[in-house]
């Protein structure tokens, strides 16, 4: 990357461009991993490594970002796509609110992932509880059932 800069501004733009290649996205639909992106060169390619390289970028300690292995990126597409309405976890749509959890598909060693992240560690299980009893009834969600791993 080039930046006509003082190099601690460079420092915080190659930073902040690292932060986003590994958890953000593209797009209106990115919170729901529609907008995924992802290294097309010099992948992390296991968890470890990937964990790695998110610990090297001084992220706020209150992040929670999860990781759980998906048979396809269709099924972590489809999983992520399909929560609950409750706006404190997953954003609402009139008035438009955005989701603070975010979801992101990653390859790890052409392994699909689904990535969460959210803003604090309490919001993710409190997250999870509703995913699996949904209010009203019904059946549990897809995401509730993945085998969700910590990151950090």
């Amino acid at each position: 990357m080039f930046c006509r800069c003082r190099e601690d501004t460079f420092a915080e733009v190659d930073r902040a461009v690292k932060i986003w290649a590994m958890l953000g996205g593209l797009g209106a639909r990115s919170n729901r991993a529609a907008g995924s992106v992802w290294f097309r060169q010099n992948a992390p390619e296991t968890f470890t490594e990937f964990q790695q390289s998110l610990r090297g970028l001084n992220l706020p300690t209150a992040w929670d970002i999860q990781i759980a292995p998906v048979s396809s990126l269709e099924e972590g597409r489809v999983a992520a796509s399909d929560t609950v309405k409750v706006e404190r976890f997953f954003g609402g749509i009139n008035p438009r609110k955005s989701s603070p959890i975010k979801f992101k598909l990653i390859e790890l060693g052409q392994v699909p992932h689904l990535l969460m992240f959210a803003p604090s560690k309490e919001l993710w299980p409190q997250a999870l509880e509703a995913l699996r009893h949904p209010l009203g009834g019904g059946s549990p969600k897809k995401l509730s059932a993945l085998d969700w791993q910590s990151v950090v």
